[in-house]
C-alpha cells in the first residue's frame, strides 16, 4: 500500500492510477484517509460492482449499527432515570421575547 499527498495526486493524476495497478494507493489530506484507489485488474464493470458489493456487505456485518429505539421506550428510561435521581421533570415554559431599546437619533438630524 502506496500513501501520497492530495496535491501530488491531483499534479499526477495519470501516475497515481498507474501505481494504483499494481497496489493500493491511498490519497491522504493533512495525514488522514480521503480515498482509496486500487487498480481494475481486468476486471469487468459488473465483476467490480460485484466485488465492492460484496466488501461493503462484509463491513456492515462486521459492525452493525444499533437498534433503532422508540420513543416511548426512550420517554420509559428518561422517566426511569428522573425517579432515581429524584429531580423534579423539566417543564417546558414559553419564552418571553426580549425588550428592545429604542434606537438613538444622532443630534443635529431631524
Amino acid at each position: 500500500m502506496k500513501t501520497i499527498g492530495i496535491r501530488e495526486a491531483r499534479e499526477n493524476l495519470r501516475g497515481v492510477l498507474d501505481m494504483a495497478q499494481n497496489e493500493e494507493v491511498v490519497i491522504l489530506v493533512h495525514g488522514r484517509p480521503l480515498a482509496r484507489i486500487v487498480g481494475a485488474g481486468g476486471e469487468s464493470l459488473g465483476e467490480i460492482a460485484e466485488r465492492v458489493a460484496l466488501e461493503k456487505g462484509r463491513a456492515r456485518m462486521a459492525d452493525p449499527s444499533p437498534k433503532p429505539v422508540s420513543l416511548a421506550d426512550v420517554r420509559a428510561r428518561l422517566e426511569q432515570k428522573w425517579a432515581e435521581e429524584k429531580a423534579p421533570r423539566p417543564v417546558k415554559t414559553a419564552r418571553k421575547p426580549a425588550k428592545r431599546k429604542p434606537a438613538r437619533r444622532k443630534a443635529g438630524r431631524a
